[in-house]
């Protein structure tokens, strides 16, 4: 998996999230205005995703 930081189209920042075995976008995230925010918001989900749990509100 990796948390790819990019530029908006109104110069802010976002994490796209792609898989590991053919790097297909699995997430995106809200437009941060700062670089390092965005930085920030990648090291806290690398960090917590072995944690994650799974909720299913469908049922």
């Amino acid at each position: 998996m990796q948390f790819v930081i990019q530029n908006s189209s109104d110069g802010q920042y976002y994490l796209e999230v792609l898989a590991s075995g053919n790097n297909a976008t699995i997430a995106v995230t809200e437009t941060y205005k700062r670089k390092e925010d965005a930085r920030n918001a990648a090291e806290l989900l690398k960090r917590d995703s072995g944690t994650a749990t799974i909720v299913d509100k469908t049922q």
